[in-house]
């Protein structure tokens, strides 16, 4: 009989969201007061995360708990219960990072919705 460990999320195995293996596939800016960076090239800016310069930028909040704090995906079976924010410098900046990891736009918003977005 084959053995499958299965992998959930949980407070006890937190350990999973220091999983880290080649380049993340993107840069999350969590830590309130920290730098901004974008998400998609890594660079940081002076401007902080939580202050009023944020609106200069187009932010996405990542929901899907599949990748830890850092960015990087985490294996089949675990999930991190954290969001992260990430920052763009355009919406356009977000669709090309969107289209590189192989995500389909129209998914995340339907036509109408997706045309009618504001920066």
């Amino acid at each position: 009989m084959e053995k499958i460990i299965i992998f959930r999320m949980t407070e006890n195995n937190n350990h999973l969201l220091f999983h880290n293996k080649g380049v993340p596939s993107y840069y999350p800016s969590n830590v309130v007061g920290g730098r901004i960076i974008n998400a998609m090239s890594g660079v940081a800016y002076d401007d902080l995360v939580g202050s009023k310069s944020e609106s200069n930028y187009f932010r996405v909040i990542e929901a899907s708990g599949r990748f830890n704090h850092e960015g990087f995906k985490l294996p089949n079976g675990c999930y991190n219960p954290n969001s992260n924010k990430l920052f763009y410098d355009s919406k356009e900046e977000w669709i090309r990072h969107q289209k590189m990891r192989k995500i389909k736009v129209e998914e995340l918003y339907p036509t109408s919705e997706f045309d009618n977005l504001e920066d």
